[in-house]
């Protein structure tokens, strides 16, 4: 963290991890994971705020991500007012991407799928608080959400599976995919 003046200061850093899993069903996988971040923040007098982030993600699964995001805000002793904008996305677990993979025989049930991409989305929202005192608050807040590559488990025959090593014919299955775009605006 650092200050640049009374009404401007920085946090970057760097954060690094691996993933892993040992087990019976899901067999044995590890991932890493690296992220280099920054986030400037201002207060710009009577009562505006306004934050501004980027976050470079990268991951053996889905490669480099750029995610931004912003947000301000404008407080009063009553009131405030505030909206904020950005990019999210979510990587597929190790259930979602190995589940029934280390069975000997699977009749049915959710199938992983190593091939899935990352989750992502971006969002918009803006609100407005209102503080009528004795800790009564009214908070509104319209949002916007356009996400895509959406991993969910979708029924798939036996023919259409992509891995059949340890799968029954006659079997029922639920393949995880990324299936659809879901645009979601709400209040």
């Amino acid at each position: 963290s650092g200050v640049i003046n009374p009404q401007h200061s920085f946090t970057s850093g760097i954060q690094t991890h691996r993933k892993a899993i040992k087990s019976n069903d899901r067999g044995n996988h590890e991932l890493w994971h690296g992220a280099l971040y920054g986030i400037l923040r201002h207060k710009l007098g009577n009562g505006f705020y306004i934050n501004e982030s980027v976050r470079l993600d990268w991951d053996q699964n889905y490669g480099v991500v750029l995610v931004p995001q912003v947000n301000a805000a404008w407080s009063s002793s009553k009131f405030t007012v505030r909206a904020s904008a950005g990019k999210s996305f979510r990587d597929a677990d190790f259930t979602e991407r190995y589940n029934n993979y280390g069975k000997a025989l699977v009749t049915g049930g959710s199938i992983g799928n190593p091939d899935l991409k990352a989750e992502q989305s971006w969002n918009v929202e803006a609100g407005v608080d209102y503080n009528a005192g004795n800790g009564f608050k009214i908070t509104s807040t319209i949002f916007y959400r356009d996400h895509n590559d959406l991993i969910d488990w979708t029924p798939t025959p036996y023919s259409e599976m992509p891995r059949k090593e340890n799968l029954s014919p006659a079997g029922n299955y639920a393949l995880a995919k990324n299936v659809e775009t879901v645009k979601t605006t709400g209040i």
